[in-house]
């Protein structure tokens, strides 16, 4: 089990380190060629068919990769049948969903064209979401590495041929959809041996799909929750409060806030892993594991959250150019969140893990309220600001509702010592290196970032090794 979940970190991570470095570098194309305006107008496309997708969804990925990766191995007749009660609640959803955005489009934006942009991209995400759970829940991470690296190699491709000549957000959004289409048909050759096996449902036991109604039920609520709260619902407020430019902003800070969380906090495989756990009764060890992985998480995303606050503003002009400079001032605003919402992810997989959705559900129902008043109070007056400063504040307040939850009733142990000494350590080396004057070249930025980040390991040998002693232990 150990070793499996050290080969499946592996495969997360080069699979992340890939995305976010080729997802980084598209982003950067897609913004410099599409220019403000079109850029606010395609990420008001993509949040809405994301938004839409996780709708319809309701939580069937997650439950597909919990349940498919705990029976797997011993009870495979169980997941057939919980595929199917789950595949017929996606069917409603998406007719009911698609109904009631067509008839909001159609009297809001009146455009055809975009009402068919958004029902062919929410049909793709939809079916890619499906056949991705089902690849993690098989814990097939490698798939998951070609999937997205063909898919990413494509769009960067496509977009240096195609957009760089057509720079409309129309072209985008087909380069977009075709992209994903591709990925939907890696997914399914994948997967295609135990296709078979999925077409063949038997009659599953009322206590069973109880049991899966339940889970399916909170971790759905919690997702629409997190689609709110943590996924850019502010763009919602922003596209009636604001103009495209205040869109665009804001996504390009939220983008680049959340990319080291991307690669560092392992979120993929930490649920089945758990999960598995969870099913063989390891309660205490699953206990143990949070602490340390949580450890390890902030080990390594602290210094990378304190380097790129320090250099915020170098980091947008150099990557976006001097038109995209207002995105330092809200970029500084949501790494605060996006620190702590990643190492605090692994107490949400905890979390899930031990079928405790209910608890993500109660306290998101409340951060969403909290969230949705501060949208209103904050963005009509302070724009994409004020959009900042909403997400960031919500993000919080729940991450440490959620981590004191684990603490007191499950009697976990979060690292707060390694965690500031871990601070204090990247702000001493951080002010070291303003020492020496950083200048506006690209590749002494570039230089100057690795010179921190290795003194920062020097600094903190000791945790280095005892990182690598935790990683030989168990593998």
């Amino acid at each position: 089990m150990n070793r499996r979940l050290i080969k499946n970190i592996s495969y997360n991570t080069l699979a992340s380190f890939l995305s976010i470095s080729l997802g980084f570098i598209l982003n950067i194309l897609i913004a410099r060629i599409l220019q403000p305006r079109q850029m606010g107008y395609y990420s008001y496309f993509v949040w809405l068919i994301g938004f839409l997708s996780t709708i319809i969804l309701l939580g069937v990925p997650n439950t597909l990769t919990k349940y498919i990766s705990q029976y797997y191995l011993k009870e495979k007749e169980k997941i057939r049948n919980i595929f199917w009660s789950l595949a017929k609640i996606v069917i409603i959803s998406f007719f009911v969903t698609n109904f009631a955005v067509i008839v909001y489009l159609f009297f809001s934006d009146k455009s055809f064209h975009f009402l068919i942009f958004v029902f062919l991209g929410v049909t793709i995400l939809v079916v890619n979401a499906i056949f991705r759970s089902i690849v993690i829940g098989l814990e097939n991470f490698k798939a998951v590495a070609l999937a997205t690296l063909t898919s990413l190699l494509l769009q960067i491709f496509l977009v240096i041929v195609v957009l760089r000549y057509i720079p409309l957000w129309q072209m985008m959004v087909w380069i977009i959809l075709t992209c994903q289409i591709i990925s939907t048909i890696l997914f399914f050759i994948f997967i295609r041996k135990e296709i078979k096996f999925f077409l063949k449902p038997d009659k599953i036991l009322s206590e069973e799909i109880y049991k899966v109604y339940k889970y399916l039920l909170y971790i759905s609520l919690s997702m629409l929750i997190n689609a709110i709260v943590w996924e850019r619902s502010e763009i919602f407020f922003l596209k009636i409060f604001s103009v495209p430019e205040d869109l665009a902003f804001y996504s390009i800070a939220f983008t680049l806030a959340y990319l080291p969380n991307r690669i560092l906090t392992f979120g993929n495989v930490l649920l089945p892993f758990m999960s598995r756990m969870y099913s063989e009764k390891e309660v205490p060890t699953l206990a143990s594991y949070y602490t340390q992985i949580t450890d390890v998480v902030s080990f390594f995303l602290i210094p990378v959250y304190v380097f790129i606050f320090a250099y915020s503003f170098v980091i947008i002009k150099f990557l976006y150019g001097v038109k995209y400079l207002p995105v330092a001032d809200i970029f500084k605003i949501l790494i605060f969140a996006s620190l702590i919402s990643g190492i605090t992810t692994v107490g949400s997989a905890y979390v899930q893990a031990i079928e405790k959705t209910d608890v993500i559900f109660k306290i998101g129902i409340f951060i969403a309220i909290v969230n949705i008043l501060l949208d209103f109070l904050l963005i009509p007056k302070y724009k994409s600001v004020g959009a900042a400063y909403a997400n960031s504040i919500s993000q919080i307040l729940g991450c440490f509702i959620g981590t004191t939850y684990i603490l007191i009733l499950h009697k976990a142990k979060f690292p707060f010592l390694k965690v500031v000494k871990y601070l204090l350590s990247s702000v001493v080396m951080l002010f070291i290196l303003q020492i020496l004057n950083l200048n506006q070249s690209l590749l002494t930025f570039v230089f100057y970032f690795f010179l921190f980040f290795l003194s920062y390991l020097c600094l903190n040998y000791k945790e280095v090794y005892r990182i690598i002693n935790f990683y030989k232990t168990v593998r």
